[in-house]
Parts: C-alpha cells; sequence; structure tokens
C-alpha cells in the first residue's frame, strides 16, 4: 500500500485500487501489467508522493528459463494514470522465475526524493548498491557497496533520515569461531556504522564494546537538532567462569557521536528486577497464583526473540519499546509475561529515566502488535478480548478462553511519554459486523510530524472480505 495526503494505493501484480481520501471514490485500474519493446513488466514495489506514483518494475523478455530481469524506475500521474516521462533503467537483476520480483531491491523515499537498496545475490550476478534519485527519477549519485558482499557481513539495516542522510548498520560476524554457551552459539561479532550525507559522502565509526559484552539488539540515529549521530545497544555480559560460558542479564549501552564521528558520550546500565517490576506485575502474578521468587535487587534475565523498536523525542530522549519479553526463563514469573511490553526512556547522556512494564497474557492472540507515538503518547495497537473491557475501563482475567471472530476486538493502550503512566486503554471500531476479525494495520505518518493516521485492515474469512478503517492519532 501507498499513499499520500489525498489518496490512499492499493496494487496487487496486476490492478491498482486508489482511493480518493476526500471523497471516498475508488478507482480500480488494470495498468500494473507494462510493456516495452518485447519484454512484459510487473510492479512489485511503490511510493506514493505529491500526486504521483513512483513504481519499481522489473522486465523480462521471451523464453523458458528466466533467471534475470531488467529493473526500471517509473513515475506515473495518480489521476490520469499515465506514465510521466521516460523509464529510469536501473539495471539488471537475478530472479528465480517469469513472476518473481528481484533479489533484493528496496525503494525508499525522503523528503528530497528516493533511495534504491540493492544487495548481492548469492549467485554473484547481481550489483550491491546505494542510489540516490530526486522526485523526477534523475540519480544523484550511487556507491558500489560490493566489497561488502562477503561471507559473514551483513549490511541490510539503513536508517532514512527525512534530511537525505543515510545510516547503514554493516556487522562483521566471526562464523569460524563461535563461542559455546547455555543459549547457543554466540559469534564474535564487529560493527560499524556508515553515515552517508545527502551528497553521497560518507563516514565510518566503529563502536567499541567491551569483549564481555554481547549485544542482541541495536539502533542507530541522527540527531537534526545537535547534529550528532547516537547509538543505543541491547547487551548481556559473557560469564566465562563456569565449566560453560552463560551470557547473563540484560541491560544497554549508549553511545552519542559527533558528525566527524569522534565520541562524545558513553553510558551502561544492567537491569535489576527494582527496575521495571511494578503493581501490575504483582497483582498479575495474584491473579495467576504465582509467588515470586526474585527480589528487587536480581539481575533481570537477557531477553531472546522479542520485538525491538526505538522512537525518538523532540529533546533527542529515546523511547525504548519490546512487544514481548521473551527472555530467558531463569524465573517463574518472567516466564508468565511472556507476551507483555516492556518500555523504558533513557535522555541524551543515556540515563535511564522511567519504565513500564504492562502484563498480558500467554495468548498468542498478542504476538500480532504495533507501536506508534505522536503528540508525545505511545498508542500500542493489538488484538484484545471483547470481555475484558467493561463499564468503561479494562479488567483482565485468566480463565480459558478461545479467540475467534465473536470475542476479540482491536484495541489500543495510550501512554504518556513524560512518566510512562497508562492515560488510556480502549476498543477500536470494535462494531466491524458480525464474523469480522481484527487482522493488523497499516501505519504512516502525516506531514506535520505530530499526527499519525492507522489504516486497519478486518477479515471475514468465511465470506472472503476485507475492510480497511482509517484512524487518526
Amino acid at each position: 500500500m501507498g499513499s499520500d495526503d489525498d489518496y490512499l494505493v492499493f496494487w496487487d501484480l496486476f490492478k491498482y485500487e486508489t482511493v480518493n481520501r476526500k471523497t471516498g471514490e475508488k478507482v480500480v485500474t488494470d495498468v500494473t501489467t507494462l510493456y516495452h519493446g518485447d519484454m512484459t513488466g510487473i510492479i512489485y514495489d511503490l511510493e506514493v508522493r505529491d500526486g504521483h506514483i513512483y513504481e519499481i518494475a522489473r522486465f523480462v523478455g521471451k523464453g523458458r528459463a528466466i533467471t534475470s530481469c531488467k529493473v526500471g524506475f517509473i513515475k506515473r500521474n495518480i489521476e490520469t494514470m499515465k506514465i510521466v516521462g521516460d523509464i529510469e533503467w536501473v539495471g539488471d537483476f537475478s530472479i528465480w522465475n517469469y513472476y518473481d520480483k528481484p533479489y533484493y531491491l528496496d525503494l525508499h523515499q525522503y523528503s528530497g526524493g528516493f533511495y534504491l537498496q540493492s544487495r548481492k545475490a548469492p549467485n554473484g550476478d547481481q550489483n550491491s548498491f546505494l542510489a540516490q534519485y530526486d522526485e523526477d527519477l534523475n540519480m544523484q549519485w550511487r556507491t558500489d557497496l560490493n566489497y561488502l558482499a562477503v561471507n559473514g557481513v551483513s549490511y541490510d539495516e539503513l536508517l532514512f533520515e527525512d534530511n537525505g542522510n543515510v545510516l547503514m548498520k554493516v556487522e562483521f560476524k566471526d562464523v569460524e569461531n563461535a563461542i559455546k554457551t547455555r543459549s547457543g552459539d554466540v559469534f564474535p561479532t564487529g560493527l560499524s556504522l556508515f553515515s552517508f550525507g545527502a551528497d553521497g559522502d560518507y563516514i565510518v565509526i566503529t563502536p567499541e564494546l567491551n569483549e564481555t559484552e554481547v549485544y542482541n539488539y541495536n539502533y542507530f540515529g541522527f540527531d537534526e537538532k545537535s547534529q550528532e549521530l547516537f547509538g543505543i545497544f541491547m547487551i548481556s555480559e559473557l560469564d566465562e567462569t563456569g565449566r560453560k560460558k552463560v551470557l547473563r542479564g540484560q541491560g544497554y549501552k549508549y553511545m552519542r557521536w559527533d558528525a566527524e564521528g569522534n565520541l562524545l558520550e558513553s553510558s551502561r546500565k544492567m537491569f535489576t528486577y527494582e527496575d521495571f517490576w511494578n503493581e501490575e506485575a504483582e497483582e498479575f502474578m495474584k491473579v495467576r497464583g504465582v509467588e515470586r521468587t526474585t527480589s528487587n535487587d536480581d539481575q533481570f534475565p537477557r531477553f531472546g526473540d522479542v520485538a525491538f523498536k526505538v522512537f525518538v523525542k523532540e529533546n533527542g530522549n529515546l523511547i525504548v519499546t519490546f512487544g514481548e519479553i521473551k527472555s530467558e526463563r531463569l524465573y517463574r514469573e518472567t516466564s508468565e509475561l511472556i507476551n507483555s511490553n516492556l518500555i523504558f526512556e533513557i535522555d541524551t547522556k543515556g540515563e535511564f529515566l522511567w519504565s513500564r512494564l504492562i502484563p498480558k497474557r500467554r495468548d498468542g492472540l498478542y504476538n500480532d502488535e504495533i507501536f506508534i507515538m505522536a503528540q508525545d503518547k505511545l498508542y500500542i495497537i493489538n488484538k484484545e478480548f471483547s470481555e475484558f473491557f467493561t463499564n468503561g475501563g479494562y479488567k483482565m482475567h485468566h480463565e480459558g478462553i478461545r479467540a475467534g471472530a465473536e470475542n476479540t476486538c482491536s484495541a489500543v493502550i495510550v501512554l504518556d511519554t513524560e512518566n510512562g503512566e497508562i492515560v488510556e486503554r480502549k476498543t477500536i471500531n470494535e462494531d466491524m459486523g458480525e464474523g469480522f476479525m481484527y487482522n493488523g494495520i497499516l501505519s504512516r505518518k502525516y506531514p506535520d510530524d505530530y499526527m499519525y493516521e492507522t489504516i486497519m485492515i478486518h477479515t471475514r474469512p468465511r465470506k472472503n472480505q476485507v475492510k480497511y478503517t482509517r484512524v487518526t492519532f
């Protein structure tokens, strides 16, 4: 899906469905099969802005054994659905079959135009690069990244700032010398941050972590006000004193650099139960009949496979969110909180300001959720059991419930990011109609930086029906 202030655009391989935001008028257009000479093209990625659709399409010729394609960058008028200007050819890319998209080619937009990011294919036929284009599809610069396309190096994660800066995280993993621990294999990993300016020039920053600090999640960003770079690492400590090495605890390391890569700030904190345990957690355990076995001074266990996201406030502070706390099961209480949310704030010095633990049942219902920040509020949207919302409030119970369309709804939890307090917890569009079930959302940010629009999806599987609902925050 793509969108701007006037249109929503849904598409698949062969058609467009364009919805006018102001009038609600819907137009279905069969334009996504393209022809250029003896080649046939199919659109597989797009962005919508300023009354135009910007498409990435792959073109193939006739033949049975199709393993490569040409990729074109296309600008289309959203009202007339006609192509503006010529196709900008990007290059040749690897594919597996006629309907496949190129192995790895992503389109990103920023205020001045677009970025195309490509990664080298396993068979070596495709080049790896990062290129910048303006709104008329003129390439401004392109930098080759083939030297990173080697075994043990990953460079998939890029952050595209609205001012045109790009931050690329590059990990160098020593796959030959894994460290055996009780938690599984840990690979010695080097980490560098490539910071590209809007003109294509870049610097490389290599954060210094202690040998006993093992990170599992990290985030980097660029502070436009101070013109400084920052990074947060979620770390555990490698304990080598026993017969077998062990990763212990969970904490963070915060670092900050100037535009030339000089280190300005570095701070570190390992979590204890006192940092997160609250009245909601105590009540949750009482209802579950679980007696607490930990003290406030005990080290909080290491996180496993969790949903990690970071938001940057206007003052530069970071709101760090975890969609689940799938921690090591050292204690009964943390294994009970596997689907719960954990949120905390740190300032630009790395100081820990507040935290919020939101207990949730262990139902798979809570796995599909999204975090949105707008107007100094954090919104957590997920599926919920309708019966927990009574008399204008929310009250969870732990009796057995089987989730279905008849007893679930979409809901939102609203936190004040100044102190982490929950200010609202309610359902969203509860009356969707019989048989409809919340099935995820698509979201985008309004240009004023204060409003978020969310397109919620509700499905009715037995009737093969889908509803799209627009909600703003």
